[in-house]
């Protein structure tokens, strides 16, 4: 296997999933579609996508949920609702888990998970993130609220 692939996504209290992890898990193969009744959460799965990835990107995360434009000139569109209704109602704050599986060193083949919690309450901003071997919290690699000493 080459590269590292996306395998799964966890969304607590984004837009419409809430907070339970057996029915917010998304598992994802090389080719996923996503089938439902309207209003099932497909978009709001795919928006978790895209939130990520204008991460990735770098932008900042108000600018991801709501859109930037530089000199009249749109550079990244939004996500539907903006920060208004990137949490579930009533909440300020969601959680995206990423599950990830692939050749991460030369010779293995290794599952990590990525945690983004993000506060929407004032300002956008990042409340905790961490990257973890497997799923075990105790083993990390980067933990923003963690003790480096191990």
């Amino acid at each position: 296997m080459d590269g590292v692939r996306l395998v799964a996504i966890q969304l607590d209290n984004w837009k419409s999933f809430g907070r339970v992890p057996t029915r917010n898990v998304i598992h994802l193969a090389p080719l996923t579609i996503l089938v439902g009744p309207n209003a099932s959460g497909k978009s709001n799965a795919l928006d978790a996508l895209r939130f990520l990835q204008g991460a990735a990107f770098g932008h900042p995360l108000g600018d991801v949920l709501r859109g930037r434009s530089e000199g009249g000139r749109e550079i990244w569109p939004g996500i539907r609702g903006g920060v208004v209704e990137a949490s579930r109602s009533g909440q300020h704050a969601f959680a995206l888990w990423t599950c990830w599986e692939g050749v991460l060193a030369p010779g293995s083949s290794e599952r990590v998970t990525h945690l983004l919690h993000v506060d929407t309450d004032d300002d956008v901003s990042v409340v905790r993130e961490a990257l973890y071997k497997g799923r075990n919290e105790e083993e990390y690699f980067f933990h923003t609220h963690r003790s480096e000493e191990r």
